[in-house]
């Protein structure tokens, strides 16, 4: 990654290099966090190549959630292109500030979510979507799936449409599913939750049913 958080603001890789070149600061002295997943990362210098920022060895242990997100935005973006939509995966967007996992257009992008998000993660990449004038619809992976109650951290996935009502995006990248949960209901007593099911696959048909 070329961006990371330091005193929660994003800079770029290569303006920390030129800081460490000029003598203002050592060498990863500064304790950076990645944008996504506010892990700790640190800045590579290398002649062969720019700079960039990696997380720690040991600190990503979540190997399956890594393959679940590629896999699942592989699928996607193939399924995508097969429909007909002109979509891209890991476009930058925002002045380098977002990079979205799927652009499906110039107004609709998918992120695939497949590890623990905060709030305030969340709050910011949304922001910078709204600013873009693009829709974005977040996906989840396993650690998110929706059973009989919903926690804080799952409603900030929640979306709302007409014809769907209240609605939750799951993805099974094994299998090659989309797992929609929709008109999603709340109890007012027991909190617990109410809502129906749909399952497409991830191909051409099933993405076609889904973004149409």
């Amino acid at each position: 990654m070329y961006a990371a958080l330091l005193n929660n603001k994003l800079v770029l890789a290569r303006a920390e290099e030129a800081r460490v070149q000029n003598k203002i600061t050592s060498l990863n002295q500064e304790k950076y966090f990645c944008p996504r997943c506010r892990k700790k990362v640190i800045l590579v210098l290398s002649e062969k190549r720019l700079p960039f920022f990696k997380h720690q060895v040991g600190q990503v242990g979540q190997q399956g959630e890594k393959e679940e997100h590629y896999r699942g935005k592989i699928n996607l973006k193939t399924a995508l292109v097969a429909a007909g939509f002109p979509a891209k995966e890991e476009v930058p967007l925002a002045k380098g500030e977002l990079r979205a996992d799927i652009l499906v257009n110039s107004q609709l992008a998918f992120e695939i979510q497949c590890a623990p998000l905060s709030e305030m993660e969340f709050a910011h990449r949304h922001g910078l979507y709204k600013k873009e004038g693009i829709i974005d619809i977040w996906i989840v992976g396993r650690c998110h799936y929706l059973s009989n109650y919903l926690n804080q951290r799952q409603t900030i996935f929640l979306r709302f449409n007409q014809k769907w009502g209240f609605y939750y995006l799951e993805i099974d990248s094994e299998r090659e599913l989309l797992t929609l949960k929709y008109q999603i209901l709340q109890e007012p007593l027991t909190r617990k939750i109410r809502y129906q099911v749909k399952r497409f696959r991830i191909d051409e048909v099933g993405i076609s049913e889904t973004v149409k």
